[in-house]
């Protein structure tokens, strides 16, 4: 549908929106194109809107131009039409009126789009905004479920990812007791045989084994784990192992 004659105005408005966009701001020659064959269309001058005019006045061409040796108007023609349709599927993609110039001549048109496609394009638009949340909200759910699960493993292994190595255990054998080095370093390792002192021997031995399941080795896990499963040392037991 053509644009009424009383809404120049709009038409107007138009030409400065589509002008005002990244494609035709960058490219002065191109956006002082549309600006004069527009203008001139708005004015009532379509007599104005031949290639020969159109070289002179936009392109800076000689009086004496002549179009069939240089076909410099022809060629930014295509490129503006080319960028008008560019404009149209981008950001002028809910504008109300359509600049357009129609191949075979340099006289634009300014047409009202179709009610019925607004509508198709708003129904598009909710769709991307829906489609957009939706994949925002499984986003946040996947990060989510991420940082919970590393949180148990933290709450089971708060040194996970650390480097272990091999030490004499607390009943002077070569048994293999993990002491994270990463981290705590080797002081860890003491902390954790200091634990025979409350905890028998074999009861200190399984939790060991218990934390080497989960890679839990650090002191305050393997402790945990002796508070959970197994029972301190009596008293009177306690001073019968300092004495050992």
């Amino acid at each position: 549908m053509r644009i009424a004659h009383t809404d120049v105005d709009a038409a107007r408005r138009q030409l400065e929106r589509v002008l005002a966009s990244p494609g035709f701001v960058r490219n002065e020659r191109m956006s002082r194109f549309l600006r004069f064959v527009a203008e001139r269309h708005l004015e009532g001058n379509d007599s104005q809107l031949k290639e020969s005019v159109i070289a002179v006045e936009v392109f800076g061409r000689r009086p004496d131009h002549d179009p069939s040796q240089d076909s410099i108007v022809r060629t930014e023609a295509g490129r503006l039409r080319a960028r008008l349709a560019e404009y149209y599927v981008g950001d002028g993609m809910g504008d109300a009126v359509i600049i357009r110039l129609p191949k075979g001549g340099y006289t634009p048109s300014f047409e009202l789009r179709d009610p019925s496609s607004q509508q198709t394009l708003g129904k598009q638009t909710r769709w991307r905004l829906w489609l957009t949340a939706t994949v925002v909200a499984i986003a946040l759910a996947i990060a989510g479920i991420i940082w919970l699960q590393k949180t148990e493993l933290l709450w089971r292994n708060p040194v996970e990812g650390g480097q272990f190595q091999s030490v004499t255990d607390f009943d002077g054998t070569e048994q293999a007791a993990l002491v994270c080095t990463r981290r705590y370093g080797k002081d860890e390792g003491a902390r954790v045989l200091g634990l025979v002192a409350t905890y028998h021997r074999e009861d200190l031995a399984r939790a060991l084994e218990h934390a080497a399941r989960y890679r839990a080795f650090s002191w305050s896990a393997v402790e945990r784990i002796l508070a959970a499963e197994a029972r301190p040392r009596s008293a009177r037991e306690s001073l019968q192992a300092e004495a050992q």
